[in-house]
């Protein structure tokens, strides 16, 4: 799955979720994603990704590390 369809996935299932299990639920569907080989995100696209929630989980998920710079 890319990115963008990853986008707009997320942007059906948020309105759904309240704030306090947006988190939760973004790590779940990352790692449900991830350990089926459906989803091939790269550190580059995560940087242009507007949703914090879905941003942070995928970052977290993957180990990314980003300089300072990287977020520019």
């Amino acid at each position: 799955m890319d990115d963008e369809t990853l986008i707009e996935l997320w942007s059906q299932i948020k309105p759904f979720l309240n704030k306090n299990d947006a988190t939760a639920v973004a790590d779940a569907v990352v790692s449900t994603l991830d350990d089926h080989g459906l989803l091939d995100i790269s550190e580059q696209a995560v940087i242009a990704f507007e949703d914090h929630v879905l941003k942070d989980a995928i970052i977290a998920h993957y180990e990314f590390e980003f300089d300072e710079d990287d977020n520019e």
